[in-house]
């Protein structure tokens, strides 16, 4: 009996397979050959790989122009430097937007790495953090399409420890959409952390990594330690920035972030009054009773209470 093939496959629309290969959770470039070979293209796998290598570069380079395209300006002034943001993601391949997102969390903290396809894990990035590792498994695809109970399972039931390194103390899920009701209710059962594109996309605004960093990334096949390193020749983070968990559910918005900097700056600079009180000016009490000129205001104000009630 023939086995069914993958749901992104298109019956003689090559392309499109491809392209819909790197949309679905899971699919790499080995699967995508074999599936090609096996009801498309008869040709040699090397072959075949160079053609969905070609598309798979084809399509970074469009993400990367789409990126770094300015509406046009008559004024000599430039644009707004262009970041990537959670869009650019979500045409990745899991294993692809692990090595971005690694890049972004290490900004803040610790080492990252991207297990092995042979490990057959169920996560596709491992945070090494500075107290804890964390886990996590990435789903990407375009924002309206949530993230299902179904597609979560494998994270719920599937091996999440490396054969090597620090074992996770935390699981996640990262998405580029959202998930819906039943795969809340099953993370909740299953103690799995959820984040969705709205934490995605604050920690790649934080990251502020350019088109030409994620070029790097996914074209020039780099190590996680050599992502790190280009990440560390980048603009440090401000320091609350750095300071704050990007994990937590509910963290301060950069606008309060900038608000409690300056609130600080404001406390520890408080205007002192270096002049010096006048001897002798009416009105005014002074620690010193015999530099109070005058010292019979109290008993006027007291005589003219009682002559009010006479």
């Amino acid at each position: 009996m023939t086995s069914e093939p993958p749901p992104w496959y298109v019956k003689g629309e090559i392309h499109s397979s491809i392209i819909n290969a790197y949309h679905s959770s899971g699919a790499d470039t080995t699967k995508i050959v074999e599936t090609l070979a096996e009801y498309e293209i008869d040709a040699p796998t090397d072959r075949i790989q160079t053609l969905v290598n070609s598309v798979k570069s084809e399509r970074i380079s469009q993400i990367k122009e789409n990126s770094t395209a300015q509406t046009p300006n008559t004024t000599v002034r430039s644009n707004p430097a262009r970041y990537i943001d959670t869009a650019d993601i979500s045409y990745l391949a899991p294993r692809d937007a692990a090595f971005t997102i690694g890049a972004a969390l290490t900004r803040y903290e610790g080492s990252f790495r991207v297990p092995d396809n042979r490990e057959q894990l169920a996560i596709d990035l491992i945070w090494d953090r500075q107290h804890r590792t964390v886990a996590f498994g990435i789903f990407t695809r375009e924002t309206s399409d949530p993230v299902t109970e179904d597609e979560l399972k494998r994270l719920a039931e599937g091996e999440t420890s490396p054969a090597s390194g620090r074992s996770p103390s935390v699981i996640g899920a990262i998405a580029t959409s959202e998930f819906n009701t039943d795969a809340r209710s099953l993370a909740d059962e299953n103690g799995i952390e959820l984040f969705g594109a709205s934490a995605l996309t604050r920690w790649l605004q934080d990251a502020q990594l350019t088109p030409d960093v994620f070029g790097k990334i996914l074209e020039d096949d780099l190590t996680p330690e050599e992502i790190m390193e280009i990440g560390s020749t980048l603009e440090p983070l401000p320091t609350a920035v750095a300071d704050s968990d990007p994990l937590d559910p509910s963290p301060p918005t950069q606008n309060q972030l900038a608000e409690n900097e300056d609130t600080a700056a404001k406390e520890t600079s408080m205007p002192v009054d270096d002049s010096v009180a006048v001897t002798g000016q009416k009105g005014t009490l002074y620690a010193d009773a015999s530099d109070d000129g005058d010292y019979d205001g109290i008993d006027r104000f007291v005589d003219g209470l009682q002559g009010e009630h006479e």
